[in-house]
């Protein structure tokens, strides 16, 4: 058996380096991958909850189908886009509507108070 040239040696020891950087980097890549999608969940359920327009209730404003980031907030004016959640048979379905006058809000065509 013959001993490996030092060239060999170097090629071979630079082949083990590479795949060590190699799988530090993809690991790295994949722990940061992660912790940015756990904050986006963590903002968009928490601080910024990303709702889908249902119906032609909102339009010429929203269309049925698009995506509305709703930020939380309890100061509410007259032609606020408001979006809750309200329960039937205690499941959670959200709701947005596009008060016209202060103190009520149209849901389904029908004018609601908000008192």
């Amino acid at each position: 058996m013959d001993r490996p040239t030092s060239s060999e040696v170097r090629q071979e020891l630079d082949r083990v380096k590479h795949g060590r950087t190699y799988r530090k980097t993809l690991k790295s890549t994949i722990y940061i991958l992660v912790t940015v999608a756990a904050f986006a969940v963590l903002v968009a359920t928490l601080w910024m909850p990303v709702l889908e327009v249902y119906g032609g209730s909102m339009e010429p404003t929203l269309q049925e189908g698009e995506l509305v980031a709703a930020v939380k907030s309890g100061d509410f004016k007259t032609g606020d886009v408001v979006a809750f959640y309200y329960n039937v048979s205690d499941v959670n379905y959200p709701s947005m509507t596009n008060p016209s006058v202060a103190g009520q809000y149209r849901h389904g065509g029908i004018l609601h108070d908000w008192t």
